[in-house]
């Protein structure tokens, strides 16, 4: 894409979710430290992790700090793709490349590989979820601006109509800051209303850049040394 991005004046929130939808206005590449805040009952879960992410099909997400964790049980988590090893505290990570991928949890040290039969289709730019919030099935409303991670961004507001499906006809308003350049979600807002309470989460970079070279290492699939491989 031409480096001279057109940047919308006063959109609708059409146009915002257009932005989103578009691939060709996200980045190349993303760097950058990401906070986020699950809540639900009596838990709560405080964390930050650098995350990279490279078009179209790679992705790290590495645990920085942790200020709390409880353990948060929900009937989603049967919706996780990865049956996952547990959150491991500093220095766990996620990461995937290609069809190739692998969760490290540092307190177990303990690794577990995925193997895929394909990528292809993949787009760690843009989530299933997101892609949920700005489609027909939502009723979108453009909400002004705001600065996150010194970029700018639009405010989208998100609630499902009554032709939602069953799992996002659960979600409270959803609310995005998209980058005003790259149309790329910098903060997240949303609830789930659960058979025992709702579960709010909030994500929101605190650092982030676009477009910058990311060296192949990052994305390395191999287990760290020491730890131990499970099935």
């Amino acid at each position: 894409m031409d480096d001279q991005r057109y940047i919308m004046t006063d959109p609708t929130a059409a146009e915002i979710c257009a932005l989103v939808s578009d691939q060709d206005s996200l980045p190349s590449t993303i760097h950058g430290r990401e906070r986020e805040i699950g809540e639900y009952q009596a838990s709560r879960q405080v964390s930050t992790s650098e995350k990279w992410l490279e078009a179209p099909d790679k992705i790290r997400s590495e645990v920085l700090t942790v200020d709390k964790w409880d353990d948060i049980e929900t009937e989603l988590a049967a919706l996780n793709p990865f049956d996952t090893i547990g959150f491991g505290g500093v220095g766990s990570f996620f990461v995937q490349n290609g069809a190739e991928a692998l969760s490290y949890n540092s307190e177990q040290s303990k690794s577990k590989r995925y193997d895929f039969e394909s990528a292809e289709g993949v787009s760690v730019m843009t989530t299933a979820l997101v892609k949920t919030v700005v489609g027909e099935t939502f009723e979108v409303s453009a909400n002004g601006k705001e600065t996150v991670a010194d970029h700018d961004c639009y405010i989208l507001s998100s609630e499902p109509t009554d032709s939602a499906d069953v799992l996002s006809s659960r979600i409270d308003t959803y609310r995005l800051w998209i980058d005003q350049e790259y149309g790329y979600p910098l903060k997240h807002e949303f609830g789930y209303q659960l058979e025992e309470g709702p579960l709010d989460i909030q994500r929101r970079f605190e650092e982030v850049e676009f477009d910058t070279e990311i060296s192949d290492d990052v994305f390395d699939c191999t287990p760290p040394e020491g730890s131990t491989v499970v099935e």
